[in-house]
């Protein structure tokens, strides 16, 4: 796994070890930031939900984005998520590329979504286990979400393709979000939301 574009292209990724994990493919990840790409701004923080790797937050710095800030639990892929984005720190420094922060919460999302308000996002990828995915968004608070994000702010998703039924998420239900895009990579489905 590398990073595909901008100041950190080409930087390897270390994969975290064992099943819990599953690295989101690199098809998937250019074809998101290309979706996204018009969205980033430099200004903006970026929320990495079960960060795995920090693939795609990386990618989101590496294309200019500011502050970066991953959130993972399991302790096989905060291993390879510390020295993914200790390695994108090292090439940002050296290239002279700006930015401001890259802050890693060791928590899982449900407890590490409180404490984020000081960082409200543009830009929120969730990645969740596939088999915990439907009851991690039927436990998601639309307050919550709103307080850490700002308006205009977007929330990726990435799930397994056959449970695209039965997604139904918070801010939608509660019309403060839209849906504006989806796709299917595979037996991937990628939904992105709007906050108006």
């Amino acid at each position: 796994m590398k990073i595909i574009s901008g100041s950190c292209r080409g930087m390897p990724l270390q994969a975290p070890s064992g099943q819990i994990t599953r690295p989101t493919s690199a098809r998937v990840r250019e074809a998101v930031m290309s979706i996204l790409t018009p969205l980033l701004e430099e200004n903006i923080t970026f929320l990495d939900f079960f960060a795995g790797s920090g693939a795609m937050g990386i990618e989101a710095m590496s294309r200019g984005v500011k502050r970066g800030v991953f959130i993972e639990s399991d302790k096989n892929a905060l291993k390879a998520l510390k020295k993914n984005v200790s390695e994108m720190e090292r090439r940002l420094s050296k290239q002279g590329s700006h930015w401001d922060e890259a802050q890693i919460f060791p928590l899982p999302v449900e407890k590490a979504i409180h404490k984020l308000s000081k960082w409200p996002a543009k830009m929120i990828w969730a990645d969740p286990p596939y088999a915990k995915c439907i009851q991690w968004l039927n436990g998601m608070d639309t307050e919550v979400l709103n307080s850490i994000s700002v308006k205009g702010a977007v929330f990726c998703l990435e799930a397994a393709w056959d449970l695209k039924d039965g997604i139904e998420f918070c801010g939608e239900k509660s019309g403060t979000w839209e849906r504006i895009k989806e796709r299917r990579y595979g037996e991937t489905f990628i939904g992105i939301w709007q906050r108006k």
